[in-house]
C-alpha cells in the first residue's frame, strides 16, 4: 500500500490548486485530488463530508464537485484502496 501519498488538501494546497467553496443554494464543493509524488490526479477518490451522507467521487482527472453543502465548516474526508485516508477542513460561505 503506498500511504500517505495522497493527501485531500495538502497535496491541492502545496500544488495552489484551489479548494474553492462557492454560493448556489447552499454551495458548492469544487476540487482536484493530486498524487502528492508524481503530481499526476487519482480517480476514483471517494470524498464524504464527515458526519453527513454527502460526498461524491474523482473523476479519471482528480477532479469532485460535491453540490448543495449548506454555509458552515466542515472536514472532507478523502479515501481510495492503496491510498492512505486524508481529511481537510474546507469553509463554505
Amino acid at each position: 500500500m503506498r500511504f500517505g501519498r495522497y493527501a485531500l488538501v495538502a497535496a491541492m494546497l502545496a500544488l495552489g490548486v484551489p479548494l474553492a467553496a462557492q454560493q448556489t443554494a447552499g454551495g458548492t464543493i469544487v476540487g482536484r485530488v493530486t498524487d502528492r509524488v508524481n503530481g499526476q490526479p487519482i480517480s476514483d477518490v471517494r470524498l464524504q463530508i464527515v458526519g453527513t451522507q454527502r460526498g461524491g467521487l474523482t473523476r479519471t482527472n482528480g477532479t469532485y464537485r460535491i453540490v448543495g453543502v449548506p454555509n458552515g465548516t466542515y472536514s472532507v474526508r478523502a479515501s481510495r484502496i492503496g491510498f492512505g485516508a486524508a481529511v481537510a477542513s474546507v469553509t463554505v460561505t
